[in-house]
């Protein structure tokens, strides 16, 4: 059958929008590029979507049209940022060649590496400007938990850890005392690093407040 003419601008028109869609997303994915490394930088007060026009080349009716406010793109650049993390962890826990020792400590190292990027400043300020960010990040968290939770099973099935306590309440303990500890206020409070305070953190999970350490962390 002949292609007719209305056939053919129609095809015409859809190859048309197809472009357009994914030079959109090549936009959009660049302008993720430009803020992500602006608000690792700048922090989220400092952050301005006139610099991230002006940083990835783009009108800012353009920028607006693509992602619509601030807290909208932030959004997108820490959603796209715990995604990173999400994909490591599950590497660590399907890698049967680290111990379960190395494995665990690396699990919490990945959430201490997210800290560590952004500036302690920023996270204070998103969690009290920005609920609903901090909200998802939170959400967010409660996926690496469950990883948690399954490598800590793993070790009490295979006796590295005291089989009298649930994997899940284990999990649970772990998981808020971090996230007492390593937030945005305890850092500026105490004056450290997320990593030093992880390391803080950890060795008293593991050996208690005693002088004379045991357990699976020495």
């Amino acid at each position: 059958m002949m292609e007719t003419l209305e056939t053919k601008i129609v095809s015409i028109v859809s190859i048309v929008k197809e472009g357009a869609i994914m030079e959109e997303r090549k936009i959009r994915e660049w302008i993720l590029e430009r803020s992500t490394d602006r608000f690792l930088s700048e922090g989220f007060s400092n952050f301005t979507m006139d610099e991230i026009a002006r940083d990835a080349g783009v009108s800012k009716k353009t920028l607006y049209r693509l992602i619509p406010s601030k807290n909208k793109l932030i959004l997108m650049v820490l959603d796209h940022q715990i995604e990173i993390i999400e994909n490591k962890q599950r590497i660590i826990l399907e890698d049967s060649n680290m111990s379960f020792k190395a494995r665990l400590e690396a699990m919490f190292r990945i959430v201490s590496e997210f800290y560590s990027s952004i500036r302690a400043k920023s996270l204070q300020d998103i969690e009290r400007l920005s609920p609903e960010i901090w909200e998802m990040v939170r959400q967010r968290r409660e996926g690496a938990l469950d990883r948690i939770i399954r490598l800590l099973e793993e070790g009490r099935i295979d006796g590295q850890i005291r089989n009298d306590i649930s994997s899940k309440f284990l999990g649970r303990y772990f998981q808020s005392t971090i996230d007492s500890l390593i937030s945005p206020r305890v850092m500026m409070e105490e004056d450290m690093t997320p990593n030093q305070l992880l390391d803080i953190t950890l060795s008293l999970m593991f050996n208690g407040i005693n002088k004379s350490p045991g357990g699976i962390y020495e």
